[in-house]
């Protein structure tokens, strides 16, 4: 939906509410980053990676998870994604994403992913 900060053309139209609802809030999006939906497949496995900054802060607003067997990790801590509730980590730390096969999860994970300007940066940083 966007990219560095600014809306992709025609994105828009795919999800008008939730480009609604950023717009009055593009100040705090991160020129470094996106926003984007991410759905993720039990089974899948997004391998350990870090962003290429720490200007910003990553945040997943989660739309649909099962109530177990999603996990991702950042800098060795472990959490999973609650419906309704925001995850917001420092996307510079390594992360992963993974459902353990053990976990027999049969459906998918849908998060909002937001990238804003990490608050301890100075506005002449950003």
């Amino acid at each position: 939906l966007w990219k560095r900060g600014k809306a992709v053309e025609g994105r828009c139209s795919l999800a008008p509410t939730t480009c609604r609802v950023l717009e009055p809030h593009t100040a705090v999006l991160s020129p470094m980053g996106q926003v984007k939906f991410s759905v993720f497949h039990s089974g899948s496995r997004i391998f350990p990676h870090a962003g290429p900054t720490n200007g910003r802060l990553r945040v997943h607003v989660c739309l649909y998870a099962p109530e177990a067997g999603y996990v991702i990790t950042v800098g060795g801590v472990n959490a999973s994604w609650v419906p309704g509730e925001a995850l917001i980590f420092d996307d510079s730390l390594e992360h992963e994403v993974f459902s353990p096969p053990e976990a027999g999860v049969p459906s998918m994970r849908v998060v909002l992913i937001v990238d804003v300007h990490h608050p301890d940066l100075l506005m002449r940083e950003r």
